[in-house]
């Protein structure tokens, strides 16, 4: 019996032995890349790529990285800064909004990659939108969202980032002559106009300005009855144009517009005339039934087929606004888009 229990406990012994890790030695130890567990792929990055990412979290976040090392103590103040009001409001109270506002712009280094404003107007916001646009922590701008400006002139002061911004949305403002005269955006490629006043003369200028522009929307503007587009870049232009009380686009003319492929009328109160002369790679149009849509020899009006010339062969994209779903509507207007792979419709009422 001795033996026995001897000989079990060798065998139990040797199975647990072979379980066990082996020591770790110093020839075991991985290099770079290897994906050893001691290895902190984060940090190996350089300075320059933890700030960028760093620009991309919210306002909050992205000074909480603070903390994560010592290393990370310095990239905050140094990286692009996003300063977003809804992501300060979230944690912060709107009578403190100001006294928020100034400390991360004091603590801040680094220039700027975005300001988003709120949608909510109280003289406490507004000064706090007028000190981060003085402000040099705002410097190289690229992304700005103002809003909620009442109507009101929107501040010079917005524009001292016009050399740098690509991104540009502008709400509720109103754009004087004095003031977008001679303003020029070299790297501008989207800009969106929403519930804001410009003249006709202006809106030209400014589009003529900005000739890397490539997406164009104007919802709700008042102030320009007409718009001629001109653009060798321009890819994608979106209009809305209901006005209850002022002067409102009712004119659309694509002259030139060699590369744009996306064109949407978006309101089905307000008629637009479109005139499309010239726009070789257009493949998506979106129209209502208070669009009158005239495409070299073919005419379409509410929805109705006016006059049929050559088809339009290039649309393979088409997106509807209805009141009231008409299947023989549908069908006649397919006759105009021979190559059409995409039909979308909306409407009030089946």
């Amino acid at each position: 019996m001795e033996a026995g229990d001897t000989s079990t406990r060798k065998r139990k012994s040797a199975v647990l032995e072979g379980c066990r890790p082996a020591p770790a030695t110093a020839a075991a130890d991985p290099g770079p890349g290897s994906g050893g567990a001691d290895e902190d792929l984060i940090n190996r990055l350089p300075d320059e790529i933890l700030r960028e990412i760093i620009s991309l979290l919210p306002t909050k976040q992205g000074a909480r990285t603070q903390a994560v090392a010592s290393r990370w103590r310095g990239l905050w103040r140094s990286s692009p800064l996003n300063l977003d009001f809804d992501h300060i409001t979230a944690h912060a109270h709107w009578y403190n909004l100001s006294h928020d506002v100034l400390g991360i712009i004091k603590s801040h280094q680094g220039g700027g990659r975005r300001l988003r404003t709120p949608y909510m107007y109280t003289e406490d916001v507004k000064h706090a939108i007028e000190a981060c646009l003085l402000s040099p922590a705002l410097n190289n701008l690229r992304e700005l969202e103002l809003s909620s400006w009442e109507g009101q002139p929107i501040p010079a002061s917005v524009f001292r980032f016009s050399p740098t911004l690509c991104f540009a949305h502008i709400g509720h403002c109103s754009l004087p002559d004095a003031t977008v005269q001679g303003i020029q955006f070299p790297l501008l490629k989207q800009l969106r106009l929403v519930h804001s006043s410009i003249s006709e003369g202006s809106l030209h200028r400014m589009i003529a300005d900005c000739p890397s522009l490539e997406c164009l929307l104007i919802y709700s503007c008042t102030g320009s009855r007409s718009l001629r587009i001109n653009s060798p870049v321009l890819t994608s232009v979106g209009v809305k144009n209901y006005s209850a009380d002022a002067p409102m686009l009712e004119e659309l003319i694509i002259e030139s517009a060699p590369r744009l492929e996306s064109l949407l009328h978006l309101d089905e109160h307000q008629g637009l005339r479109v005139s499309v002369l010239s726009a070789p790679n257009l493949e998506t149009i979106g129209c209502t039934n208070a669009t009158r849509l005239v495409f070299g020899s073919t005419e379409i009006q509410g929805l109705h087929v006016v006059r049929l010339g050559t088809g339009l062969c290039t649309i393979k994209c088409l997106a509807l606004g209805m009141c009231t779903l008409s299947l023989d509507m549908v069908i006649e207007l397919l006759r105009c888009f021979p190559c059409l792979e995409k039909l979308y419709i909306q409407a009030r009422k089946f």
